[in-house]
Parts: structure tokens; C-alpha cells; sequence
């Protein structure tokens, strides 16, 4: 019987179908068999790969009905399974669609969306587990799903690395929660050992990414950070993943440690990929309270390093709370209340309006400095902002001082009385 790591033109012959106690890659060879001997058909096109999809998933689903009689716990093994081996399968078609071809590149885009559907599918499933199912599942089945995830990576170099993405998933998800990660990560540097120089490997994004993957999820950073820098084929600029992998573990001050780490390393020309780091901040910032003046840091550090980075800075003063320092810099630039960002504008209105007091009056005097119909409107307008803001602080006698004041200073613009007049801010 074949050991089911590896898909191929399988024989005709059927395989029998799997009982609960059979070892997993006895699971596998029926599951292979199961999804090859129909196979995909014809490369999907552009406009019926979701049929694949679909007729995919009709498959896993009554395949995995049959398995009603088996305790929870291997029945989650299996489902796992069914969606890594179904990857696998449109993965191993989409290789040799592309060899045929004789070009190395992944030019079957309906292969990729079919394969993202899969994926999504696996990780909805895995995020439906609560801990005790995970619990469930038989610590010997564990260590055979892990031995399978190797070989989804051993066996064959696939044209994406969607596969070390499924291979992340279950591990954050699952195997983490019933193995030792620090093992797990011997047996992947091994395997990297031994491959890395072969020259069919050149090309292989899965292995690297899942190496990488394993130093962070076992708190390696130092080791992560060496490999990263020195390996080819594994993208530097894309690091979000790692950063995500470090916030789904909550692990705020790892992921702050690892900004501060990736901004230092980016080249002149490479900060203008600051936006990616910048999202992170902003999302480490909500989470993290301790984190956000360092956010607020960074922010200030690039804001003349794109023609964003500025309006991040202002956004992340306002989104943690550094209202005064936002007012400021309105102030300093001399922008009016309108070309404010009107989203900022609204959150300061309703956590700081002390705050846009000064705003308000800057702009005031610089549109009635103006001296034409047209601005004494726009002014009042802003008068009328003012008064509101001033109510609901409770500070009306401030305002009533203040507007005294400022009719008796410009008595003589008979155009801007009338539209005080007009307006209810004067009698």
C-alpha cells in the first residue's frame, strides 16, 4: 500500500477505506486515492475555477461524514487532513500543468484561488476548535500529522507557498498546543540541512518560510533574525507574517521588540515600506497600551520619508491619545478646520474639544483678515463651532468674553457684523 506522502497517477485498484485505528499515512493513501482517481480535469479557467471548488468541498465534506462513528478527536485529525491532502492535490496539478508548459512560473492564477479557497477553508476549520477539542486528539496522531506536514515539503518542491502557510496554520492552531515546539524545530533544521544546497531547492519558498516560522513560534528571535538576513528566496520586505504570528500569540512585547528590529534593518530606499511596519504599530497599539508612545516614535521617526508617513504620524497621535501634540501641529502648519482629516477632526471633537479651541480662533482670524463677504461667512461658520464647543465644556462665560471682544475689535467690517447678525451670534 503506498504510504500516502507523496499524490501521483495512483492505481486503479481502490483502496479500502480507512478505519480509526489505522496509522495516518494508511489515512492518507485512501485519501489520494479518493481525490486522484477523478482528478481536477482540464486546468480550470478564469471563469469556472469556483465549480472546482465547490466540487472540492461537496468531496471533503462527504468524506468526512463517513467518519460519524470516530471519537472527536481523530475525527478533527482527519478533516485536517482531508483539506491538506485536497491542497496538495491541485497544488501537484497546477506543478505539472506548468511543467508541461515548461515554465517555472505560477501562470495558472485559477490554481491559486482554488488553492486559497482550500486554505481558507482549513483555517476556518482549525479556528473552530476550542481547547478541548484540541485536547481530544490523540497525542501519537499528532506526532503523525507532523511527520505528514514534513513531507508536504520534503517530497516535492510546489509552486507556491501556500503550503507553508497551511503548515503555520495547524501548528498555531493545534500542534503547538500538544507538542514540543523546540523539537519540532530540530527536525526542520535538519531537513534544511540536508536540502537547502540541492539545486531543485533554489527555487523553494515553502521550506525557508516554515523554518522561519518555527524559530519564532519556539521564541528564537535571534536565530530567526540570522536566518533571515542570510537566506535566499526568503523575502525580507515580507515580514508581515511573522508579525501577525507574534500578535495572534499576543505576544506584545516580542512583536515590539521585532519593529524596532525590522525598521532598524531597511535600507534607505527600503523605508518606503515603512507603511507595512506602520499598520502594525497601529494594531500592536491598540492591543498593547505600553506600545504606543514607541508607535507614536516610529511615526515621528519617517514622517518625511513618504507622502503617508506624515498623515500616519497624525493619525497615530490621535488614534493613542497624544491630542494636545495633534492640536499643535495644526497649529504650526496653519491649517484650516476643513483640510483637517475630518475622521481625526471627530474623535478630538469628542475626547479633547478644549483642544480645538485655538484651532478654531487661529482660523477665525486669519479668514476674517481676508475682508470679503465670502470669508466673514466661512468665519462665522466657525464661530458657530466654537460656541458649541465652549457649551459643551460648560464655559459659557468664556465665550460670552470672547465674542464681546471680537465685535468690539472688528466693529468697523459692517459686512461680517451683518452676518453675526444674521447667524444668532450677535444681537
Amino acid at each position: 500500500m503506498r504510504d500516502g506522502t507523496e499524490p501521483g497517477n495512483l492505481s486503479q485498484n481502490r483502496v479500502s477505506e480507512p478505519l480509526e485505528e489505522q496509522v495516518l499515512n494508511q489515512w492518507v493513501a485512501f485519501l489520494d486515492w479518493e481525490f486522484s482517481r477523478k482528478g481536477i480535469g482540464k486546468p480550470p479557467s478564469e471563469y469556472d475555477w469556483y465549480k472546482t471548488v465547490q466540487k472540492l468541498m461537496e468531496k471533503i465534506e462527504v468524506l468526512f461524514q463517513r467518519t460519524q462513528s470516530w471519537s472527536e478527536g481523530q475525527r478533527w485529525v482527519y478533516r485536517m487532513l482531508l483539506h491538506l491532502v485536497a491542497l496538495r492535490q491541485v497544488l501537484h496539478e497546477c506543478k505539472r500543468a506548468e511543467e508541461h508548459r515548461g515554465d517555472g512560473s505560477f501562470r495558472h492564477s485559477s490554481y491559486a484561488r482554488i488553492a486559497e479557497e482550500l486554505l481558507h477553508s482549513l483555517t476556518a476549520t482549525l479556528q473552530s476548535a476550542g481547547n478541548e477539542e484540541v485536547q481530544q486528539i490523540p497525542l501519537e496522531r499528532a506526532y503523525e500529522l507532523a511527520v505528514f506536514l514534513r513531507s508536504l515539503v520534503t517530497r516535492e518542491v510546489l509552486p507556491t507557498a501556500i503550503v507553508a502557510d497551511a503548515i503555520q496554520w495547524v501548528w498555531l492552531e493545534f500542534l503547538r498546543y500538544r507538542m514540543e515546539v523546540a523539537r519540532e524545530l530540530s527536525a526542520w533544521r535538519e531537513l534544511w540541512t540536508n536540502l537547502r544546497e540541492d539545486a531543485v531547492r533554489q527555487n523553494d519558498l515553502n521550506l525557508p518560510r516554515v523554518l522561519l516560522f518555527f524559530c519564532v513560534l519556539a521564541g528564537d528571535d535571534q536565530r530567526a533574525r540570522e536566518f533571515l538576513l542570510h537566506t535566499r528566496k526568503l523575502d525580507r520586505d515580507k515580514i508581515d507574517g511573522i508579525l501577525q504570528i507574534l500578535m495572534g500569540m499576543q505576544a506584545w512585547n516580542r512583536t515590539m521588540d521585532w519593529l524596532l528590529w525590522c525598521e532598524s534593518q531597511l535600507t534607505l530606499e527600503e523605508r518606503l515600506l515603512f507603511r507595512v511596519l506602520g499598520e502594525h504599530w497601529l494594531r500592536l497599539g491598540h492591543a498593547f497600551a505600553e506600545s504606543r508612545e514607541a508607535a507614536v516614535q516610529f511615526f515621528y521617526r519617517h514622517r518625511v520619508d513618504s507622502p503617508t508617513a506624515d498623515y500616519f504620524y497624525q493619525w497615530s497621535l490621535v488614534e493613542f491619545g497624544q491630542l494636545r501634540t495633534w492640536a499643535e501641529l495644526q497649529l504650526l502648519d496653519h491649517l484650516f478646520p476643513g483640510d483637517m482629516e475630518k475622521k481625526a477632526l471627530r474623535i478630538v471633537e469628542k475626547q479633547g474639544p478644549e483642544y480645538l479651541l485655538p484651532i478654531y480662533h487661529q482660523a477665525v482670524e486669519r479668514v476674517v483678515a481676508q475682508k470679503n463677504r465670502e470669508a466673514y461667512r466661512l468665519a462665522v461658520r466657525w464661530l458657530k463651532k466654537l460656541r458649541g464647543y465652549y457649551k459643551k465644556m460648560k464655559r459659557m462665560a468664556e465665550w460670552d468674553l470672547f465674542i464681546t471682544s471680537f465685535q468690539v475689535k472688528y466693529a468697523r467690517l459692517r459686512a461680517l457684523q451683518d452676518e453675526l447678525h444674521k447667524a444668532g451670534i450677535s444681537e
